[in-house]
């Protein structure tokens, strides 16, 4: 069905208001006949961003006898003239009155950005036979996305020494990942407000398909005592608070740290400056490493140190913007140390990716065991990183006739004590749940209750180590 606008011709000669007075002054003859009402007018913005609210006004008149009940307009965003199926509703106005109208209402999510047109469609009100006049077409109004894209939102880990030097600036990318004509307004601001960070700037805008805006992230540690302190970056579209980033922050003044899968982001300024990080490693644990050199003429040289504080292995590798790679293997478990340094007297920032593979031992298993030595104990090892979660299940087979007893055996020979977090069920099995590993190192379960040397048992280990990092570490 066409569009078609009420009384082109006395259009020309009236105005909306001077119509609508016309028809409010009708003879009062109208009181028997059925109401007539028109589509005056409707108009909203010209353009608007997708999702968030957009106010329309729109003009309704009655030419016929008086209006009984209410009337509903409905007004759509269309690609071209014509209500039909595939158009959006992007309001319905009930109304008793006639006159002008406002509606305001969020422009759908799922909309498409473009051009579109308002159409109002006024539905048949009670007795009312004339419709032809029910619709109108109103402006176009351009439609765009706004999409607020960090590049790295990943969390920001920050070390520095008390009263030593601040961590280095670290840089947020923000993009626009919206429509061609999308203007990307947002803000950045701490949640809460410190005094030990600032961002610079903290408002700007981005249009799609431009470079990334870069928001400097500032450290000052002057004045803190070592411990860890917390925020987290905001960053809000200003038309759409629901399109935000929230960036975790943690600054710890003292020995800097990293989990295996963080980034390492530092500088080498003078010659002969070490950086150092800690991290806790199980034995046989690999630790792969890409070294870019991002500026100067630094080649990095990396020296890897065991828990006994003896250096283990070193490299000394070329300058390389794209980076190198190695993989480093932890022959014992505990707090190991990477220093990073310049050769030869170089000089520059450097970017390194981590990542980890932790051995068979760290992992979960399906066993099946005897007693050890022809003994009545059975030892099961497993390796543990801080705050790994243990679960396990110790299962009676046909053979075996006692009831299992099981205890756990930590790094340091000590036992722990597990008897709130372990139940003996009627079949006998052994259930043990959230037994948390405090430390880094080998565990030992003991399984006692073994009669013969040929009675077996069924073992099933589920240690749930701490996830790898996928943090931005600063280093000092």
């Amino acid at each position: 069905m066409s569009i078609t606008r009420a009384f082109p011709s006395i259009r020309k000669f009236m105005s909306t208001a001077a119509l609508a007075g016309a028809f409010a002054a009708a003879p009062s003859a109208l009181a028997d006949t059925p109401p007539d009402l028109i589509a005056l007018s409707v108009s909203g913005p010209g353009q608007t961003q997708i999702g968030t609210p957009a106010t329309v006004n729109l003009f309704v008149v009655n030419l016929g006898g008086p209006l009984v009940g209410s009337y509903t307009a409905n007004i759509y965003l269309s690609t071209d003239t014509v209500i039909d199926v595939g158009d959006t509703l992007f309001s319905s106005v009930t109304s008793s009155f006639v006159g002008a109208l406002t509606t305001t209402a969020t422009v759908p999510e799922n909309l498409q950005p473009g051009i579109y047109n308002f159409l109002m469609r006024i539905d048949p009100a009670a007795g009312e036979t004339v419709t032809f006049n029910n619709e109108i077409i109103g402006n176009s109004i351009a439609a765009f996305s706004v999409d607020l894209v960090v590049e790295d939102a990943s969390p920001i880990a920050a070390f520095a020494t008390a009263d030593g030097e601040d961590p280095p600036t670290h840089i947020l990318e923000v993009k626009n990942g919206g429509s061609e004509d999308g203007i990307l307004v947002f803000t950045a601001a701490e949640f809460p407000e410190v005094t030990w960070l600032s961002i610079t700037p903290t408002s700007s805008f981005a249009l799609a398909n431009s470079p990334a805006n870069q928001i400097e992230v500032r450290f000052n540690v002057d004045g803190l005592a070592p411990g860890i302190y917390q925020t987290q970056i905001a960053l809000v579209n200003f038309n759409d608070v629901d399109d935000h980033e929230l960036v975790p922050v943690t600054l710890t003044v003292g020995r800097s740290r990293m989990n295996p899968g963080d980034r390492l982001i530092g500088e080498v300024d003078v010659p002969g400056e070490k950086d150092e990080v800690a991290f806790d490693a199980v034995a046989g644990m690999k630790v792969r490493v890409r070294v870019q050199s991002t500026s100067g003429d630094l080649k990095p040289k990396l020296t890897l140190i065991d828990p006994n504080q003896q250096v283990l292995k070193e490299y000394v590798l070329k300058h390389s913007p794209r980076g190198i790679r190695k993989t480093l293997v932890m022959p014992t478990s505990g707090e190991y140390t990477l220093r990073i340094e310049g050769a030869d007297g170089t000089v520059g920032d450097y970017l390194i990716q981590t990542s980890r593979k932790l051995p068979k031992k760290a992992m979960p298993a399906k066993l099946k065991i005897k007693p050890s030595n022809g003994g009545n104990v059975a030892y099961i090892t497993l390796l543990g990183l801080p705050l790994a979660d243990l679960d396990f299940v110790v299962a009676p087979t046909k053979s075996f006739k006692a009831q299992p007893v099981v205890s756990l055996k930590k790094p340091d020979g000590f036992y722990l004590d597990i008897s709130a977090n372990t139940q003996s069920q009627p079949n006998r099995n052994v259930i043990g749940a959230d037994v948390t590993l405090a430390t880094t190192g080998e565990y030992v379960l003991e399984i006692t209750g073994f009669v013969s040397p040929k009675e077996t048992l069924k073992v099933k280990l589920l240690p749930t180590q701490p996830a790898a990092g996928n943090s931005s570490v600063l280093l000092p």
